[in-house]
């Protein structure tokens, strides 16, 4: 039998190489281990830290960078370094946001996260994952500002063919309109029953089977605590069995349009398989911990968090840390109403003198 050894000696040294039959389970992990350092003839010097592992992630991988566009609204020289000059911490996903991005693995998957732990950023590069394995994907959102910049955001890598991205109920129209469906009469149904008469002809249509179930390689919820029950029900049969692929991104403390009492159900019941495959995030990447901490205070007494060991049941999750530090918050008061006017518009007047720019701010009132 032929030899292969000498003659690969004459092109490299036999310590610098490790075949594949020298690379089995039954290998001895500690000496496979000290094979690879002998193949190293460079002395690394000082291990690397946090910061300059995730510098280098920061420049490898544009994907999991998380963007803060976040200014102060008082004048603190600390705040606005950060945001003009190189940053001392860049804003990177963690470990296991990346490995989650990266290894999520197949079958029906939920992401309980807090606001700002970077949620929509994994559902970005999930997209772009299964496309370039040619899958088509539904990707589902109810707020419609979200929905424009997740198809801003795909459309920019090019993602457009395969990737579908519809706010819930616009994508019920397209469907309705693909399979000639009946729409509900908008002159007869008006404001919130035209959109229960929408949602109940596409539920309908789908138990009937003139609507297919299965049509999507990949369907993945974005702001999932946004969803009624039937509207999750409706959404996991739009997975095509072979792929088996869901992905629904959560957060009941972030419950906006629907009383939080209603929202005890099971994931199971709805056809969500989710049971060992959840994962909770924690870390707050959005706001500063003295903003977090601020928030917090006025918020716990009517959040409590509510995780159990049943992963079947929507957890309510509060965070336990930020991911940078800032200014603390100032609370103001003023001798009345007109001078709390005055003031707010004199703050925001020398905001816009030192941004130029007027439409990334926001003013939050109590009432319409």
């Amino acid at each position: 039998m032929f030899d292969s050894q000498p003659v690969l000696a004459q092109v490299m040294d036999a310590h610098l190489v490790i075949c594949k039959d020298e690379m089995t389970q039954s290998v001895d992990a500690g000496l496979f281990q000290e094979r690879l350092w002998a193949m190293s003839h460079y002395n690394f010097g000082i291990t690397l830290t946090s910061e300059q592992i995730d510098r280098i992630r920061w420049h490898l991988y544009p994907e999991m960078r998380i963007s803060t566009k976040q200014l102060s609204f008082f004048d603190d020289e600390r705040e606005e370094t950060l945001q003009t000059a190189i940053p001392k911490v860049l804003k990177v996903m963690d470990l296991q946001q990346e490995q989650l991005a990266r290894h999520i693995g197949e079958g029906h998957r939920v992401i309980h996260g807090v606001a700002g732990s970077g949620k929509t950023l994994i559902l970005a590069y999930r997209c772009e994952h299964l496309a370039q394995a040619n899958q088509s994907v539904l990707v589902l959102c109810f707020n419609v500002a979200l929905t424009s910049q997740l198809r801003s955001l795909t459309a920019a890598k090019g993602l457009s063919e395969l990737v579908t991205v519809r706010h819930f109920h616009g994508w019920c129209i397209d469907v309705l309109k693909r399979y000639r469906l009946p729409r509900p009469d908008n002159r007869r149904y008006r404001g919130k029953e035209y959109i229960r008469q929408l949602e109940q002809a596409v539920i309908t249509a789908v138990e009937a089977g003139h609507i297919p179930k299965g049509q999507y390689g990949a369907v993945m919820v974005d702001e999932g605590h946004d969803f009624a029950p039937e509207w999750l029900k409706l959404v996991a049969q739009m997975v095509n069995p072979s792929t088996d692929s869901l992905l629904l991104l959560y957060d009941d403390a972030q419950n906006l349009y629907s009383k939080r009492a209603s929202r005890q159900f099971s994931f199971k019941r709805l056809g969500i398989k989710a049971q060992g495959r959840t994962t909770i995030l924690k870390l707050n990447y959005r706001n500063t911990a003295q903003v977090l901490m601020l928030a917090y205070e006025f918020a716990k007494e009517i959040m409590p968090p509510t995780l159990r060991a049943d992963d079947d049941i929507p957890p309510l999750v509060v965070p336990d840390r930020a991911g940078r530090d800032g200014p603390i918050p100032e609370l103001i008061k003023c001798a009345n109403y007109k001078a709390e006017i005055a003031y707010i518009a004199q703050r925001a007047k020398e905001l816009q003198e030192r941004v130029n720019t007027w439409h990334e701010m926001a003013i939050i009132y109590r009432a319409k």
